[in-house]
């Protein structure tokens, strides 16, 4: 999060809303900032990747890809 008021701040989004933005800090402690005009929030999803494949491969592709991945006679 970056506000025009202060330092860029990074952590464990907990709560966003149209006025505060609530996260958790590398410490452990947890920051309510207020959003004003300036202020921007990048969220990270670190599940994005997986999430973008599901609407690029198919449900036989899903199938035959776990059942390779479960059955030791196909992976030799």
């Amino acid at each position: 999060m970056t506000s025009a008021a202060g330092p860029a701040l990074s952590g464990v989004l907990l709560e966003q809303s149209d006025f505060f933005v609530t996260m958790r800090l590398a410490g452990g402690t947890v920051r309510a900032v207020r959003k004003e005009p300036g202020t921007r929030v990048v969220v990270t999803n670190p599940l994005q990747a997986h999430i973008d494949l599901l609407d690029e491969i198919t449900d036989t592709q899903i199938h035959d890809r776990l059942r390779w991945r479960h059955d030791p006679h196909l992976r030799t």
